[in-house]
């Protein structure tokens, strides 16, 4: 839940349409020794288009057992160009993206405020964490239409929400997969409930609730089954920053992306999604083709939906709606996929 070797400061560089070039610094969150309780990090640094300065800065204090039983307590402050789909792509590919293909696949908006939270470590793997957050959402617009190739337009960034949220946060948060960029065995399951009310002094009014789980197979030598279920539900007027989108890389890869239910941009207060993987290392039949040994094949499964409560019941609880969903209003692909051995490289085709 925490890397526990020495990790270097790094250099930013990521490039979108709201920021365009972005260069910064970062001190990441590490334990670096055996006596050594406290973790100052955070990062800084510039949006050439946006013309402004992000930061945060954080500070945690931990007590006990460093590794398995750590129990901490910690404070950050930020103001950031933020956006929640890094679940769909990281900033790294979306950079590429963004910078070389004229597609800029994450939307935007402006987080500014602090957190103070604790945690505890029930195994080197297992952790729960609470959290208080006080933060100022505001929407951002694009400063920059330039990439290096395509004669098409960045979309436009979408509007949210604007105001003051103050919130409770709690997770249950499992993880020992063997390698976290590219696992080949293990588990990560993640159980996440986030509250903001007027008895708090917030703008918003919701209860939201998700749930992850994955799970990745070894079948033998050179082969491989991958899978993730993901849920999310709410309680109460979901704020558009928090609502859920579906459709293209990362989710359903047979649609395009954030085009599930017309591709509204005002999204989904309930979600399902399912993903299933089969991999496949050609050495299993040791072949001796060109270079297409030197390859994995995958194929793969997605199926799911983004729905409103509001548009099928009028009961307002996090169960509600569920029951009103039947198979046939699922959206599914198939499709297959061709990775490097690593994993750092993939083209994937899918109906």
């Amino acid at each position: 839940t925490l890397p526990l070797s020495y990790t270097d400061n790094s250099f930013l560089f990521n490039y979108n349409r709201v920021q365009g070039f972005f260069l910064g610094w970062e001190i990441p969150k590490k334990i670096t020794g055996k006596y050594r309780f406290l973790s100052i990090h955070g990062f800084g640094g510039y949006g050439f288009s946006e013309k402004t300065w992000r930061y945060e800065i954080g500070a945690d204090r931990w007590f006990f057992n460093q590794t398995d039983y750590r129990f901490e307590v910690g404070a950050k402050a930020y103001d950031l160009t933020d956006t929640k789909d890094t679940w769909l792509l990281t900033p790294c590919e979306n950079t590429v993206s963004s910078l070389v293909l004229h597609r800029d696949y994450q939307d935007f908006y402006r987080r500014n405020g602090y957190e103070v939270h604790a945690s505890q470590n029930l195994s080197i793997f297992f952790k729960g964490t609470l959290a208080y957050r006080n933060v100022d959402y505001s929407s951002l617009s694009n400063h920059t239409n330039w990439a290096l190739f395509g004669k098409r337009d960045f979309r436009l960034n979408p509007m949210i929400e604007d105001g003051n949220m103050r919130s409770l946060f709690a997770e249950l948060y499992f993880d020992n997969r063997n390698d976290i960029e590219n696992p080949s065995r293990g588990w990560f399951a993640k159980l996440q409930m986030e509250s903001s009310t007027s008895k708090l002094k917030s703008d918003f009014s919701f209860n939201q609730y998700l749930f992850e789980l994955r799970r990745y197979q070894p079948l033998g030598r050179h082969e491989r089954l991958d899978m993730r279920v993901k849920v999310a539900t709410s309680e109460g007027d979901v704020p558009l920053q928090k609502r859920y989108h579906l459709g293209g890389v990362g989710t359903l890869r047979g649609y395009k992306y954030k085009t599930i239910d017309g591709g509204s941009v005002y999204g989904g207060d309930r979600m399902l999604l399912a993903n299933v993987e089969y991999y496949l290392d050609p050495r299993s039949w040791g072949g001796d083709f060109l270079f297409f040994d030197d390859l994995n094949y995958i194929l793969f499964f997605d199926v799911g939906r983004i729905w409103n409560r509001a548009d099928v019941t009028d009961n307002d609880s996090w169960s509600a709606g569920f029951s009103d969903m039947g198979l046939n209003d699922l959206k599914s692909d198939i499709g297959i996929a061709f990775t490097t051995w690593e994993g750092k490289a993939r083209l994937s085709i899918a109906k």
